[in-house]
């Protein structure tokens, strides 16, 4: 796939993609002319995760030399993050907002921006601390 990905290219395709079932393939791409890379096995791992996961947290990508993972989730109507600024939740030192995107589109994240019901937040983690968003993130408000 990787070098019929290549071929291609050479043969004037604009965009390739290379599908692989190994992650470790991926390290090549710097050195080839190839536009995406996706290794079906971390794709498959990432919707089982997003399954049984609380809060909805999904991978969008996993980092296997730094432990990190790119995660996003989605803020419920009923969860006790909505309506609060980001400062007032209690993220574990080393958790960075990326974006929050809602109903007005893409928003740069800063202390104040408000959370809401529907509002899609992707967050750069350390792995282990995924558990922890889990918690904050599914926590539902009391009536």
């Amino acid at each position: 796939n990787i070098i019929s990905a290549q071929l291609a290219k050479l043969l004037g395709c604009k965009k390739t993609m290379a599908f692989t079932q190994n992650h470790r393939y991926q390290v090549l791409g710097p050195h080839l002319d190839i536009d995406s890379w996706v290794c079906t096995v971390d794709e498959v791992v990432s919707t089982v995760l997003a399954e049984i996961r609380r809060a909805h947290i999904k991978t969008i990508y996993s980092f296997y030399e730094d432990s990190v993972e790119i995660v996003e989730l989605k803020i419920e109507k009923n969860a006790a993050v909505q309506g609060r600024a980001l400062r007032e939740i209690a993220l574990p030192k080393g958790v960075l907002v990326a974006f929050v995107y809602g109903k007005n589109g893409f928003r740069v994240p800063t202390g104040n921006s408000l959370l809401f019901g529907g509002d899609v937040v992707a967050l750069i983690s350390p792995k282990h601390l995924i558990s922890d968003l889990e918690r904050i993130f599914s926590q539902i408000q009391e009536a």
